[in-house]
């Protein structure tokens, strides 16, 4: 990593962050916005939102997105299918949900 990039991070953190070390570090993580990049296991699409599950490899448990059918490119969804690469932007989110205890509300996408 070069001197620039270093300064970058300690200035501004490190955005980027695995799957492992959501689950491991919540707490802290908790309404910040972050950026997750791996491959979608499941889509669910539904009229006015869709859960996308994705895993990064570095942890057994998928991270569950929701998307809200506000976000600018929500059509782009229909573009996922299970085992695509995609980078993710949002904020990490509690719910109080049996089945899923952390939730990442999707601000932006990429494929």
């Amino acid at each position: 990593m070069g001197r620039r990039n270093k300064i970058i991070k300690k200035i501004c953190g490190n955005m980027k962050k695995l799957i492992k070390e959501i689950y491991c570090d919540q707490d802290s993580l908790l309404d910040k916005e972050i950026t997750i990049e791996g491959w979608v296991k499941t889509i669910r699409i539904q009229k006015t939102f869709a859960f996308i599950e994705i895993n990064d490899g570095t942890f057994l448990k998928n991270l569950q997105i929701i998307v809200d059918k506000g976000i600018k490119n929500f059509d782009k969804i229909n573009d996922l299918s299970p085992g695509a690469s995609a980078s993710f932007t949002g904020l990490l989110v509690r719910v109080r949900d049996k089945i899923n205890l952390l939730n990442f509300k999707l601000k932006v996408f990429r494929l």
